[in-house]
């Protein structure tokens, strides 16, 4: 199996192809079953609650965050700004890291034990890191 190679960069000298790994085949199977259908797959295991967690009141910029949660008309809104390490991280990772401690937060307040969550966010890789 071969596959294009493209750097991405006109000015750099690439090989035109490369030889793949010899895992690469299985690797594409997993990731054909794992992203089959439209929708993400439900999880559902003995719910006997939901929760919603709705992100977009500010967002994961490089200075900054927000999220808000909502449960029963509990309403927590949380913001604030990164250190200068936290700032320097990916895009991504600020997004990922602004959602997971939102949970985290909500879980320490609240009782949550057998609760569905739903999260929802503007950030392709923070939402594939949830199923």
């Amino acid at each position: 199996l071969e596959i294009l190679a493209d750097s991405g960069n006109p000015d750099e000298e690439a090989p035109a192809f490369v030889t793949a790994a010899p895992r690469l085949r299985n690797d594409m199977r997993s990731l054909r079953l794992l992203f089959e259908g439209n929708r993400p797959p439900v999880r559902n295991i003995r719910c006997s609650d939901s929760t919603n967690f709705f992100y977009g009141i500010g967002d994961a910029s490089g200075t900054s965050f927000g999220s808000l949660f909502e449960k029963d008309g509990f309403i927590q809104f949380e913001c604030g700004q990164w250190c200068t390490e936290s700032s320097e991280e990916s895009s991504n990772w600020r997004e990922l890291k602004n959602v997971v401690e939102a949970i985290k937060g909500f879980v320490r307040r609240h009782e949550l034990h057998g609760s569905e969550i739903f999260i929802f966010t503007d950030n392709s890789t923070a939402e594939a890191a949830f199923w």
